[in-house]
């Protein structure tokens, strides 16, 4: 039996779009890896930011309380006096 004249075209175009899937396939796979990877960055990233954020919050809490004390300190050791 032989084939008719079209069908070779139609199985070459079969076969292009087998390998067109695949490549498609291929690609969203490596970009989901690529987009797993980048989130877990962006989780550390925010992990240590956040760790950032409460030392600085506890560094400036620190500066207040130790003006709170100077001024505590300088109102017991009689500064205030000086008003009257």
């Amino acid at each position: 039996m032989s084939n008719p004249p079209g069908l070779s075209a139609i199985e070459s175009r079969v076969a292009a779009l087998e390998q067109w899937k695949n490549a498609q396939t291929t690609a969203q796979a490596v970009d989901g890896e690529r987009r797993k990877y980048m989130e877990t960055r962006f989780n550390e990233l925010e992990k240590r930011l956040d760790r950032i954020d409460g030392h600085i919050s506890k560094v400036v809490w620190i500066v207040i309380s130790a003006i709170g004390m100077g001024f505590m300190a300088f109102v017991v050791s009689g500064g205030l006096n000086v008003i009257r």
